[in-house]
């Protein structure tokens, strides 16, 4: 396996930022396969075997590398590709739309390492394209809450009604809540106090005391009642079809049990199943109220 050093800041194995072609060949030596990609007069790409070198006014601002699997930073080895969970959790880097992980206290980015079937690409770079990759970073995800979002869907949602959802409880904090299911992609707050929560097909809804008073999951989530998976069966289950039911709008209400199936719970149709608390019974009820 192909091992390349990482100085922070500074380069990539033997080629150094601030480097000019010059300086580079006389590293690398004359390559035949470099290829020269100007992009304007002042910026311009050369390829020198793994490397791929950005050039500005004749100086190197940014290298890129493929076909490393093993990096060495900071006195550390690494195997990007069969310890990657671990070095990804100890960095908590930023993931762009792009698929690359941004480290910004390394001025590294590195793609490939969600799916590394095409290769893995590492880029350093300087602080002239600091902003290129780090600009909008703010809005950008971090491995530990994208590992949390994971996680999340993989939770087996176990039902007791008025009660808990699987791991969470009625009456639970959002920050209660953000310890098991990671911090949401989405806030709403409502001019009534009321704060809805969204992360994926995971809708979370509190009342205005921070207390959490609905769940509403997707049905790619697994929810079982009684030991049945009715995100499965929908309003064909054995335990709700002995339910009295409540007909509102696109909603099938089963009030014993603190349920709402959409799309009339049909196993084809059914989208979301809602899981309330007692204090969304008059919510439920309410036919001239909007339901969302």
């Amino acid at each position: 396996m192909k091992e390349i050093k990482i100085d922070p800041k500074i380069g990539l194995g033997d080629v150094k930022l601030k480097m000019t072609s010059q300086e580079v060949q006389s590293i690398l030596g004359i390559d035949s396969e470099k290829v020269v990609n100007k992009i304007n007069g002042k910026e311009y790409i050369e390829k020198w075997g793994s490397y791929k070198l950005h050039y500005v006014d004749k100086k190197v601002e940014m290298i890129s590398v493929e076909g490393f699997q093993l990096i060495l930073l900071e006195d550390e080895k690494i195997d990007l590709i069969n310890t990657s969970n671990q070095f990804l959790s100890k960095e908590n880097p930023f993931l762009d739309y792009l698929g690359n992980y941004i480290f910004p206290h390394y001025n590294i980015a590195i793609n490939g390492l969600e799916e590394n079937g095409n290769g893995i690409e590492i880029t350093m770079y300087s602080d002239k394209f600091k902003n290129f990759y780090e600009d909008n970073i703010k809005y950008n995800v971090r491995y530990l809450e994208l590992k949390s979002t994971h996680e999340m869907n993989e939770i087996t949602y176990n039902v007791i009604p008025y009660t808990s959802v699987g791991p969470l409880h009625f009456e639970m904090s959002h920050k209660d809540i953000e310890t098991i299911l990671g911090k949401p992609e989405k806030i709403n707050k409502m001019n009534n106090g009321i704060l809805i929560e969204n992360r994926g097909d995971i809708q979370i809804r509190y009342n205005q005391n921070d207390e959490l008073i609905q769940v509403k999951l997707g049905k790619k989530q697994t929810v079982i009642l009684q030991g049945e998976l009715i995100t499965e069966t929908g309003s064909k289950s054995l335990i709700l079809s002995n339910e009295e039911v409540f007909v509102n709008r696109n909603y099938l209400v089963y009030f014993n049990l603190g349920i709402a199936l959409d799309g009339k719970g049909e196993p084809g149709q059914l989208e979301t199943i809602s899981l309330f608390s007692k204090e969304m019974i008059p919510f439920w009820k309410n036919i001239h109220r909007p339901l969302i």
